[in-house]
């Protein structure tokens, strides 16, 4: 989910989801990661992902896709060679200690799960 009131809009041809991550953490916001809309996705590495058809069709240019994000920002990423192939390695640790601002109508619901109306219905014939 993002907020487009930022003044951050995506960037470059690749990695630019965590451009604009960085980005963000960079001006002082945070930036949450949260596991609440799952849909069967399979998991990474397993298929070949999106934009195989445009972007990554032209061979193996993995480092030049971690190449590119180092360039946007070089004080936190390097360029490592792992797996048997070449990856972006971000260093988060500048951004370690941030604590969440809340909102001043924020009201905390202790332990009580809050599902916001929303209901699961599993597909006809779906057993998991």
């Amino acid at each position: 989910m993002i907020n487009h009131e930022i003044p951050f809009r995506w960037r470059g041809r690749y990695n630019e989801d965590t451009d604009l991550s960085l980005r963000c953490l960079k001006a002082g916001w945070n930036t949450i990661l949260f596991n609440a809309f799952l849909c069967g996705k399979t998991t990474s590495m397993v298929d070949g992902g999106g934009n195989t058809d445009t972007i990554y069709n032209t061979g193996d240019n993995r480092r030049e896709f971690a190449e590119s994000l180092q360039r946007q920002h070089p004080d936190l990423v390097k360029v490592v060679w792992r797996y048997n192939r070449w990856h972006h390695q971000v260093n988060y640790k500048p951004f370690k200690n941030r604590k969440l601002e809340y909102r001043d109508d924020y009201e905390p619901s202790g332990n009580k799960v809050n599902n916001y109306g929303m209901v699961l219905h599993r597909p006809v014939g779906k057993t998991r």
